[in-house]
């Protein structure tokens, strides 16, 4: 059975000169040793003697009854466990300091085992899970990108300080890189760090005001004048690619600025009452209220050149009975070859600038707003949950506007 005793402690004196009085635990060759539990817990080495003799005077009596308490205390734990261990009986001796000690013990584990790799793994695993590929895709790229600008070693949660995150995203815009794209790949990695942060696992969290904040890229308009829209839909002698780009482009475009995932995954079921009713993919676990949109004569003649009875989608590019991960490389092909269409259509045109399938997002809000459509039914129609992010999408006012608001300016 374990030994205990009360030592005087002269390894290191207290300030005031005096030596701690400790209880030892002493078992099969180990010892430990605990703190006295009394106002009086340290005295000099000549008080050691007088304490420790056998008629201590009484000056001391609190002090030794508050030393017999402890013994006391002590011995009936040791008599309860019936294999003696230190960890067993620091558990019954002090219950609330032996589970901070354990949660100390086991954050220090996890900190050494819970990598930033695993992370990342963990979430894009999780992602592949849920089929949100495009996601998790972009987590990868996040990945390969940090050990690209890390001189090809895998970085740490320890190693995401400030000063690291400004380097990642210089070397992003020192290589040419918009701040949009940066600011893309500082958010996927503050996602991963925010996880390690509710695990306990950042030792000094790098976001946040008077730290280091993602950047906000400039809004580049993408809209283009109703003008081109009208030329680009009158538009004969072309390929069948071209015919499908531009098809799909003014489909988008009528259709609430409608992407191309959700065109081409749209089904038969979606349409009921001469209106088209879905939710959109990338935001469907944020705002999951239906978009509804009514079929005019335009909207209706694309869809009778595409759909054919007895399928399942309106539009013919996708087979709904392929992986996840073959319908997003079919996607992925898919949207460009829209897009070539749509820059050899561009050409075609001479069109101001060239128009990509988002281009028809932002010229749907855009059209809206200067025909004098109020913002909260663009946010709508956008399927958007706030109205900041609707007017991101809206492009400023033409150069042709500008010109006949500056005339107000004198008589």
């Amino acid at each position: 059975m374990a030994k205990i005793s009360f030592i005087l402690d002269t390894r290191r004196p207290t300030n005031s000169g005096t030596f701690p009085i400790k209880l030892r635990v002493a078992n099969q060759g180990i010892r430990k040793y605990y703190k006295l539990d009394s106002k009086q817990s340290s005295v000099t080495e000549q008080e050691w003697k007088l304490i420790s003799s056998n008629v201590p005077p009484k000056q001391y009596s609190k002090l030794l009854a508050d030393m017999k308490i402890q013994e006391a205390n002590a011995l009936s734990i040791i008599r309860t466990i019936p294999f003696f261990t230190f960890a067993e009986f620091d558990s019954k001796l002090n219950p609330e300091k032996y589970q901070l000690q354990v949660q100390a013990t086991v954050k220090a584990v996890v900190r050494n085992t819970v990598t930033l790799k695993k992370l990342f793994t963990d979430y894009i695993d999780n992602l592949y899970k849920e089929e949100r590929l495009g996601y998790a895709g972009g987590f990868e790229t996040t990945w390969r990108n940090l050990i690209r600008y890390n001189s090809d070693k895998e970085p740490n949660i320890q190693d995401i300080t400030v000063d690291f995150l400004k380097g990642f995203q210089h070397s992003f815009t020192s290589a040419g890189k918009s701040l949009t794209t940066v600011g893309i790949q500082l958010r996927n990695l503050r996602t991963i760090i925010n996880i390690a942060k509710e695990k306990d696992l950042v030792p000094d969290y790098p976001f946040g005001k008077r730290k280091y904040q993602i950047p906000v890229g400039g809004n580049i308009k993408k809209a283009v004048s109703i003008d081109c829209i009208e030329k680009l839909y009158k538009l004969n002698d072309m390929t069948s690619k071209e015919t499908i780009a531009r098809d799909l482009f003014y489909f988008s475009y009528l259709c609430n600025g409608m992407n191309l995932k959700d065109i081409l995954y749209l089904k038969h079921d979606n349409i009921a009452d001469s209106t088209i009713s879905f939710r959109r993919a990338k935001t469907i676990r944020k705002n999951n209220k239906p978009i509804e949109i009514p079929i005019t004569e335009r909207i209706q003649t694309i869809i009778d050149r595409y759909s054919k009875p007895g399928t399942k989608l309106l539009f013919p590019f996708i087979d709904p009975t392929l992986t996840a991960y073959q319908q997003r490389n079919r996607l992925k092909v898919m949207t460009k070859l829209v897009n070539e269409g749509l820059g050899t259509i561009s050409s075609t045109l001479k069109l101001p600038k060239k128009i990509t399938t988002y281009t028809a997002r932002h010229t749907f809000s855009t059209v809206l707003q200067r025909s004098g459509a109020p913002i909260s039914f663009i946010s709508e129609a956008l399927g958007h949950s706030n109205l900041t992010t609707t007017q991101n999408y809206l492009a400023g006012f033409d150069i042709q506007a500008k010109k006949d608001w500056a005339r107000h300016l004198v008589r």
